[in-house]
Parts: C-alpha cells; structure tokens; sequence
C-alpha cells in the first residue's frame, strides 16, 4: 500500500512544482529560526509564527488543489523488523511515535524550507526516533544469550527514508514550489540489528 501511496503523492507534487506561481514581496520572504524542540533534526513539526504570515501565500498557491498524505501506523510497522525477538531489546524502544505534520524541513546547508500545508491538502508523517542510538551493551538487559554475542554486537538504529517535500521558494519575482528531500531522509523506524564484531 505504501508504495502506490507515495507514488500518487510524488506524481501530484511534481505537477505542483512546474505549475504554481504567485507574485513575490520582497517582505514576505521566508526569516525564521528553527525551534527549539526540533533542535537536531532535519524537519519540524512546529507551526512558527512566520510561517502563520505566509499561510495566505500557501493557500493561494494550493488553491484547488487536495490531497492528504499521510506515511504511517501500517506503512511503517510493515518495514520495522516487526515479528522479530530483537526488536526494543534493552535501551533500544521507539519514541513515542505519532503523525505529524511536517511545516519546515532543512537541507544540506542547513537553509530551512517551509513545507505548504493547507486545509485541504496536507502532507504527514509518522516519525518514529530510537530514544538511543548505538550498540546495546549486556548490561541493557538484552535478553539474548550472552554466549551467542560473544562473535556479535547488536546496534539500535533507525531506519531513515529520503522523502520529498514540496517546499515555498521565491523565482524571477515569484513564489513557486519545488521538491526538496532533507538530507539522510526521516526516522520511519526504530529496531535492532545484530552485525559481526570486529
């Protein structure tokens, strides 16, 4: 199911990219610091108040447009190492995981980019962040045979998906969309993996 979800998603987000412009104001332009709870990540769920200003500028460009996208709850587990006896093992659990909607997301050069989001089309994503990333030491109470990980360390790590965003930006006077992918894509999925020791 995902797949054929993104896919429609990424067919209607192209055609917004090549087809919707409006005049720019020179004072409209996208100034924002990124927010503190989103501190350390590429994307934000936050709605600032200068992303509130431009929302007249999103609904003009959007207007006629509708789609609800939403990447989650069956989507994700289907692709977390559901079913397996070393998933949320000692300190590797998921945060607490929940859709969000996704109003500002960075790219390589840490520019931040405001993803439209209007009432009637919407782009949302369950974001799923391990609450601690790295190895899981015996201590963690792994649960596993410690004979058997002798030869074996288990990690916690998230499974990131590169995403593509439509995102505000100014041309030749004009606001326009593009797509954008943040870099090293989003956290859809906390697990374990058991990799060889050196």
């Amino acid at each position: 199911m995902a797949p054929v979800s993104f896919l429609f998603a990424l067919v209607v987000l192209t055609r917004l990219s090549d087809t919707y412009s409006l005049p720019y104001n020179s004072g409209n332009g996208i100034q924002d610091s990124w927010p503190r709870e989103c501190e350390g990540r590429n994307y934000c769920w936050i709605k600032t108040d200068a992303y509130r200003k431009l929302q007249n500028i999103f609904d003009g460009l959007l207007r006629g447009k509708t789609m609800h996208y939403r990447l989650g709850d069956e989507d994700v587990s289907d692709r977390d190492g559901q079913g397996s006896r070393v998933k949320d093992i000692g300190r590797c659990k998921p945060s607490m995981t929940y859709p969000k909607v996704i109003y500002m997301i960075k790219d390589e050069d840490g520019t931040i980019w405001y993803v439209p989001q209007t009432t009637n089309y919407t782009v949302e994503i369950e974001i799923e962040e391990c609450e601690h990333l790295g190895p899981i030491l015996e201590a963690d109470n792994t649960g596993l045979d410690p004979n058997k990980l002798s030869e074996k360390q288990v990690h916690c790590v998230e499974q990131r998906v590169a995403l593509m965003f439509p995102v505000l930006y100014h041309d030749d006077k004009k606001y326009k969309i593009k797509l954008l992918s943040p870099p090293k894509g989003l956290p859809l999925s906390c697990s374990t993996k058991i990799v060889n020791k050196l």
